[in-house]
């Protein structure tokens, strides 16, 4: 069966979209999250500025849908630590090879990142809406660390919020500094980014089981 008029007008649309997602993300890449322009999109884009308005009503929309998309693509980057530790593996290796990898990604992705970890554009905020793909993330953390505690890796009574807290502040806060000093530095070779091993430890020592740390 042919696709119908109005399928294939929707497909072109949300390929007109992404198009849209992938040369917002190169301009910021070139000026920063707050230097990305619309003019700038459309002429890469072979078109007028009037015509994205199709696609997004407003630069802060557009913003929008990047903050979305960045926090989603994160988080399915960061599935493969939801399930349970694998066997004989230390909770420090594996704490340490999840932070490394926040930090391979946002590396690697520094347009979303900006928007996602920093504030870089005067007056937006992102939307309930687009802001809902960060809280779900952080409450599929928040899940992995309550089942840390079932499993025996974390003491009982652990207080997960503020541990969460705690690993959250430690991924943001390294991802900031690399991205503020050391964008161009290879991973491995970072001053930041050696940190992530007696920051793993501080938040063992504070949790940890004996037993299983």
């Amino acid at each position: 069966m042919s696709t119908s008029l109005p399928d294939r007008r929707r497909r072109r649309h949300r390929q007109t979209v992404d198009e849209v997602v992938e040369h917002a993300l190169a301009v910021m890449v070139a000026n920063g999250a707050a230097g990305l322009s619309l003019a700038e999109v459309a002429r890469r884009m072979h078109m007028r500025t009037p015509s994205l308005y199709v696609y997004f009503s407003s630069k802060a929309a557009l913003y929008d849908e990047v903050f979305a998309r960045g926090w989603r693509e994160f988080g399915e980057v960061m599935q493969e630590y939801d399930g349970p530790l694998p066997a004989h593996t230390r909770l420090h290796d594996w704490l340490a090879s999840a932070m490394n990898r926040c930090l391979e990604w946002a590396s690697s992705h520094p347009a979303y990142s900006q928007l996602m970890f920093w504030r870089p554009v005067p007056q937006w905020q992102p939307t309930p809406e687009s802001y809902a793909e960060a809280v779900a993330l952080h409450d599929r953390t928040t899940r992995v660390f309550e089942r840390l505690v079932e499993d025996g890796h974390l003491r009982p009574g652990t207080d997960v919020a503020e541990a969460v807290d705690l690993w959250t502040l430690m991924v943001t806060g390294l991802v900031s500094q690399r991205l503020s000093n050391e964008p161009d530095v290879p991973l491995r070779a970072g001053r930041m980014t050696a940190l992530v091993d007696p920051l793993v430890s501080a938040l063992v020592l504070r949790y940890g089981s004996r037993s299983k740390s």
